[in-house]
């Protein structure tokens, strides 16, 4: 009899272990177009935008936003791949279509910093993140075929914090690109003079790759606000000739309204030689001068040295660019014409003098209107090319993003069910010859992820496979004169070990608790004794898990 449950028993554990790894190698299967691969480059071959990313419960997806700083999700999966994706929320600053190429590092560690100072160039920031023991995990490439950008994660150890580091070598928005030539504008005049020479600009590649690190400085510090930073020394060749350009032509824009500003100090300088002499013929008129108008002549002449007096000081280049405000400058040549056309003389020296205060005068007012015309060219062409500046330099310009998260859960609830899992099995026990079914609790020595599929390849088979048994028999082992249930006409207890063959099905063996009665009849005492079982037994959460195999997937865009 013994021998006939042995064998029914070797038979259940041998038909059941092959049906449920064949079902386990079909849920495996996934193509690379469902699982979105990426081979840490770029978007999965002959896709077009809109990608999707295909989350399952065995390969989930973790979002991750730019403008948030955050994953989406707590907490993170453990011992199965998963895939960390960006650039689908609707709210995103920085889409996919900014964005050159991202790097990600992780470290074991939670709130760990990311190398300090930041590393130059991509090969200096890898051998940096190896020296501080972080691991590069990929680095995915924009190609223009994908609205996502995302890393395949290996299965992560359980009970850990992780810090997840983010390099975003990207462009500008426009927004960003505005605000920063906004910012530049002010800053350029003031490097550009730095490299003036008898008022003329000379430039070579030092001086260019002077005003660039001390334009780029200025700007990173306006940038760090957004956790962007611009890397001089990852320009390349080709936008180093564009920033020479760049800045050549805003300063020969600059000299030449420079130019006009130095003609019309020259034609104040030629005023006031102008209002000496003025003052010269006032006097001599004074002395010699009989004409009947000589009281009205006189206050002329007088009005023409104040006024030339009026306009020896230049608008701003702020006064000059505003017509409104380089006005009242031109009106006060003006009005030194008015006033020594007031003078009704007509001698030859006179006449000589008259015509250098209104040639001078109308020449002054002349160059400031032509100062502030050159000055708002200059404007444009500085905004211009101050774009042209950016766009060269932010080809060298990246986010760096840090986020902290574990897989610990918070709760207690949540947390224990990782450790335990309860499961339906038969026992077999030969000491009483008897077979009953029974309900089952495993406790793990560390968490479980049911979705992990588990494979004798990997490591920590110890900890994923073996748990403590506690269950309860269903099913009487009553002998008259011999034994008794432990609870009621029906239950005992069970303890053990158990193993898992695979993701669903564990064998167990243990004790299984009983009473056993005196063989005198007259003697009601009990004492609780044990028997030896082996046992099969099925996971609870089959049902679920196959569900997860049959039910559509879950998608993430």
């Amino acid at each position: 009899m013994k021998l006939y449950y042995f064998l029914l028993f070797a038979f259940c554990i041998f038909s059941l272990t092959a049906t449920a790894q064949t079902g386990n190698t079909g849920a495996a299967k996934q193509t690379p177009q469902q699982s979105g691969q990426n081979n840490g480059n770029a978007a999965p071959n002959n896709t077009t935008p809109p990608v999707t990313i295909v989350s399952t419960p065995t390969a989930p997806v973790i979002g991750i936003s730019l403008d948030l700083n955050n994953f989406s999700g707590n907490p993170l999966p453990f011992d199965i791949p998963f895939k960390i994706a960006g650039g689908g929320g609707q709210n995103e600053k920085i889409t996919v279509a900014d964005l050159i190429s991202v790097d990600c590092y992780y470290i074991a560690q939670k709130g760990a910093p990311p190398p300090n100072p930041l590393p130059k160039t991509s090969k200096e920031r890898d051998e940096a993140f190896k020296a501080a023991h972080w691991t590069h995990l990929q680095t995915w490439i924009n190609k223009g075929t994908s609205n996502l950008y995302w890393f395949d994660v290996p299965p992560l150890e359980p009970n850990t914090d992780y810090t997840f580091s983010f390099f975003y070598d990207r462009m500008l928005t426009p927004t960003e690109k505005t605000a920063l030539v906004s910012f530049a504008q002010p800053l350029i005049l003031p490097e550009l003079k730095t490299m003036s020479t008898g008022g003329t600009f000379q430039f070579d590649a030092a001086g260019i790759s002077k005003i660039t690190a001390d334009l780029i400085k200025k700007m990173n510090t306006h940038l760090l606000a957004a956790a962007l930073h611009i890397d001089q020394q990852n320009v390349d060749p080709a936008n180093y000739q564009k920033l020479f350009k760049a800045i050549s032509t805003i300063a020969f824009a600059n000299d030449i309204a420079r130019n006009d500003r130095d003609n019309a100090q020259k034609e104040i300088e030629t005023l006031r030689h102008i209002y000496d002499l003025v003052s010269s013929f006032i006097d001599d008129y004074q002395k010699n001068g009989s004409d009947a108008n000589r009281q009205n002549n006189l206050k002329q002449l007088q009005a023409t040295k104040n006024t030339i007096a009026a306009v020896y000081n230049l608008p701003t280049s702020d006064q000059a660019i505003d017509p409104l405000q380089s006005k009242p400058f031109t009106d006060a040549c003006n009005a030194v014409d008015a006033a020594i056309n007031g003078v009704t003389l007509n001698s030859p020296d006179f006449t000589l003098l008259r015509r250098r205060v209104t040639e001078n005068a109308d020449d002054l007012a002349d160059a400031i209107t032509q100062y502030g015309l050159d000055l708002k060219k200059a404007a444009s062409v500085s905004s211009d090319q101050l774009g042209t500046f950016i766009d060269a330099v932010s080809t060298a310009l990246y986010n760096e993003l840090t986020i902290s998260d574990t897989n610990v859960n918070g709760d207690f609830v949540t947390r224990t069910s990782s450790y335990v899992c309860a499961d339906l099995g038969i026992a077999l026990m030969p000491g009483i010859d008897k077979v009953a079914p029974y309900v089952g609790t495993n406790i793990y020595f560390r968490p479980i992820n049911t979705n992990a599929h588990l494979k004798w390849s990997d490591e920590g088979q110890f900890g994923k496979r073996v748990s403590l048994v506690i269950g309860v028999s269903v099913a009487s082992i009553a002998r008259a004169n011999v034994r008794s249930d432990l609870f009621g006409n029906t239950f005992n207890i069970m303890t053990g070990l158990g193993v898992r063959l695979n993701d669903w099905i564990r064998i167990s063996g243990g004790a299984l608790w009983y009473s056993k009665l005196d063989p005198n009849p007259l003697n009601t005492n009990q004492q609780i004794a044990r028997t030896g079982f082996v046992s099969i037994s099925f996971d609870l959460r089959i049902k679920t898990a196959l569900n997860n195999l049959f039910t559509p997937t879950q998608t993430t865009q």
